[in-house]
């Protein structure tokens, strides 16, 4: 710069600016991630520092959830440069295949992923919005929607099969061979069985399936004869059973 400061005079003077290169600095792309997982952006360089927006200054940062994420790069020189990029979580899509449940024996039962239009697979290698089941075990499902993926399972159990029954004769001779009556059978919680006459009057009844009949009324054997009888139970299911038919008393 010369300045002149009067008539035929001035004064000069120079200043020496250098220039320093800055750091070259990129993190890439703008990045997606799913939700709950965790993901890594990484910077590496020998000939500069650098630190993170996190305070970190290793070469990965980790990345739990959605935001900006920066770096500061520091040459030897002393030159800073800076660089963002944004990461973006998706939620992975909701799955749920309801509570666990119990169904009849072969009873069709259908299990729905919901989640309209994305990938499925499930655990029976079936690849589709819904399938039917109709025996017991543990079915899962895993739905992918935009890179991300959700998980469900259930389990299915199937009620025993409900039978409730007595034989059609018996022998109350005391020989010690089929000489009491018993309703017998399997998956029922509740029973009640009557025994009557060819009159109609009620012979036996209980409501206890270890407790049968010996063929005797109010004290005494009842000749041999056909017997009608009335069996009613509730099943564990909830199903009710009803049934009536003869039983022949043999001597």
């Amino acid at each position: 710069v010369t300045v002149n400061y009067a008539d035929n005079c001035s004064y000069t003077d120079t200043m020496t600016i250098q220039y320093k290169n800055s750091p070259q600095v990129d993190l890439g792309n703008n990045r997606t991630m799913c939700e709950g997982d965790t993901i890594g952006i990484q910077y590496h360089s020998d000939s500069v520092s650098f630190v993170w927006s996190n305070g970190s200054t290793d070469t990965v940062t980790t990345v739990t959830q959605q935001g900006y994420y920066g770096i500061t790069v520091i040459n030897a020189a002393g030159c800073k440069a800076p660089d963002s990029i944004y990461v973006n979580a998706i939620p992975a899509p909701e799955v749920n295949l309801g509570p666990d449940t119990t169904i009849y024996s072969n009873q069709n039962y259908m299990l729905d992923a919901y989640n309209s239009g994305a990938k499925y697979f499930w655990s029976t290698g079936d690849t589709t919005q819904t399938i039917v089941v109709n025996s017991e075990g543990n079915y899962w499902v895993a739905v992918s929607k935009e890179g991300c993926i959700g998980y469900d399972t259930i389990s299915i159990s199937v009620y025993p099969d409900c039978i409730l029954a007595v034989p059609n004769a018996f022998s109350p001779n005391g020989d010690g061979h089929n000489d009491i009556l018993y309703a017998r059978g399997e998956g029922f919680t509740k029973m009640e069985i009557m025994i009557f006459n060819r009159i109609g009057e009620m012979v036996f009844e209980t409501k206890d399936s270890s407790i049968g009949w010996n063929g005797s009324f109010k004290g005494s054997q009842q000749p041999v004869d056909s017997y009608m009888y009335i069996l009613k139970g509730l099943c564990i299911s909830g199903r009710s059973v009803f049934k009536k038919g003869n039983i022949t008393v043999i001597r």
